[in-house]
């Protein structure tokens, strides 16, 4: 009956032997597990090949243009309509800033603005580029995304067009 306890004691032994190694070894394979994934957390630059290739879609998605000319008075609807259609941009206190320098800048001076605005969970810019006459005619080129571009296009079907500025050929010749 002596073999039986000093049996159990060496079968514990044994096993403490080899599960401590082991143990060690979840510990730091576990430890390094997470500092990936924080590390992942904190710098986002390294993502999974999927989420890398859906943000490249994003990045480079396809801009278009479009060009108005109209009045200045009829810009804080064109504004407003595009607002309506993203999601995030355009802050209350940047259009009326917008308008502002729309309306304070001199004829003949080409201006540009950009905003940054996100639609159907894509980020893009917003550019838009606009020169003034005296008559307080504005021909405004504006660039962003293709839902944007498509709504303002039928939005340019409503506002009234703005004529040419100063005497037409026609009349000039008389």
């Amino acid at each position: 009956m002596a073999e039986g306890p000093d049996l159990l004691s060496r079968f514990l032994t044994l096993l403490a032997a080899c599960a401590w190694p082991l143990g060690i070894a979840a510990v730091f394979g576990l430890r390094k597990l997470y500092h990936r994934r924080l590390d992942r957390l904190e710098h986002p630059d390294s993502l999974t090949s999927d989420e890398l290739l859906e943000d490249l879609r994003h990045a480079f998605l396809k801009l278009q243009k479009v060009t108005l000319h109209t009045q200045t008075e009829y810009l804080p609807y064109l504004i407003e309509r595009i607002r309506e259609i993203i999601d995030r941009g355009l802050a209350e206190t940047q259009v009326q800033t917008l308008l502002v320098r729309i309306d304070q800048h001199r004829p003949g001076e080409i201006r540009t603005a950009v905003f940054p605005i996100e639609c159907e969970g894509v980020s893009s810019d917003l550019r838009m580029v606009w020169v003034r006459d005296e008559a307080d005619r504005i021909t405004m080129e504006i660039t962003a995304i293709p839902r944007v571009i498509r709504a303002l296009k039928e939005f340019r079907k409503s506002i009234p067009k703005a004529g040419p500025a100063g005497p037409t050929q026609r009349e000039s010749r008389r």
